[in-house]
């Protein structure tokens, strides 16, 4: 379905230029793969204390994965479990280990060897981390256990049953265990601003952390990405201003190739945490210089008047996938827009 709305094409440069945190510098060990899954339509498995057994009944899957493409599962909305075993490496004890959930629907409980580390109350649809330090039998075998529910109900978002795409229960997204070192950045923050006069092009980065260190530096380096060339832009270690438990830096570059729908010319911003002379962690995000302004009715792009045009993708479209879809499923369906 095409239409032609304000809202879908900002959104489109806003997703283009994104600067969520990439993980790629760190070590991931990625957990989709031989998990043992079963329905609890009775409702019974977290009064039976399913989290301090092996699921009953259980059978194996992959990530991501949702119960509501299946025939026999398809009108379930209630009590989904998930359970995985995996062993963590002696040398991780000094390391930051955190459990990465791309998304579960819609409500989540998860143990670790039978005790609860978190839950993610409602929010079905976006990504959460879990701090797992002093969590895990470091050398050994660990069992991560997950309870998620896809009832309609009040305490979730969208409220009650007012959306029109499917309701699929599961863990709809990858899952990952990232390992650093210490201290390590939470995220990366890129807010970066493009000069029109003269095509300059300043950024200020600020990465999150759970307590002030101000005895780190933090090493940047900017590369030319998505662009005719590659080079390094820019490079610097530089002690950060701390904004509470923000570590704050900022750079300039005199002059940007700016981002244009035409031409998404970006920048791949990578952050080292240097503790000492030792590299604990390392962080990356991808950024683009764009203006964007109303006037008279019109959005200009760069100084560029531009007719706005969207395109809408719903997810959970297809009824192989449900809202579980495999990566090749989402870029299969990016091409086509």
């Amino acid at each position: 379905m095409i239409r032609i709305t304000k809202f879908g094409i900002i959104l489109l440069v806003m997703l283009f230029i994104n600067s969520n945190p990439l993980f790629a510098q760190r070590d991931t060990l990625a957990l989709n793969n031989d998990w043992q899954f079963t329905v609890d339509k009775k409702a019974e498995g977290l009064s039976a204390k399913w989290y301090q057994q092996l699921l009953p009944n259980a059978r194996t899957v992959s990530l991501p994965h949702t119960w509501n493409v299946e025939t026999e599962n398809q009108n379930h909305y209630g009590w989904g479990w998930y359970q995985k075993k995996f062993t963590v490496p002696a040398g991780w004890k000094n390391k930051n280990v955190v459990l990465q959930f791309g998304a579960i629907n819609h409500t989540s409980h998860i143990y670790i060897n039978g005790k609860l580390v978190d839950s993610n109350i409602g929010d079905g649809y976006n990504k959460f981390f879990i701090n797992l330090n002093g969590k895990l039998n470091y050398g050994k075998e660990n069992i991560i256990t997950v309870a998620c529910n896809n009832e309609y109900g009040h305490n979730k978002v969208p409220f009650g049953s007012s959306f029109d795409w499917p309701n699929d229960g599961g863990i709809i997204r990858k899952v990952a265990l990232i390992v650093s070192g210490r201290p390590s950045a939470n995220y990366l923050h890129a807010t970066p601003k493009l000069n029109l006069v003269d095509n300059s092009g300043n950024c200020i980065l600020k990465l999150g952390f759970d307590n002030p260190n101000q005895k780190i530096q933090l090493s940047i380096k900017v590369t030319e990405e998505n662009q005719p060339s590659h080079n390094i832009v820019y490079t610097a270690t530089v002690n950060p201003t701390w904004q509470n438990n923000e570590a704050v830096a900022t750079f300039m570059l005199t002059k940007v190739n700016p981002w244009h729908f035409d031409f998404p010319n970006l920048y791949r911003i990578d952050v080292t945490v240097l503790n000492g002379k030792n590299e604990a962690d390392k962080i990356s995000t991808n950024i683009g210089f764009r203006q964007i302004k109303m006037q008279d009715g019109k959005v200009y792009l760069n100084d560029e008047h531009i007719k706005l045009m969207g395109v809408e993708w719903t997810a959970g479209s297809n009824p192989d996938f449900g809202f579980a879809e495999p990566d090749s499923q989402i870029i299969a369906m990016g091409k086509l827009m």
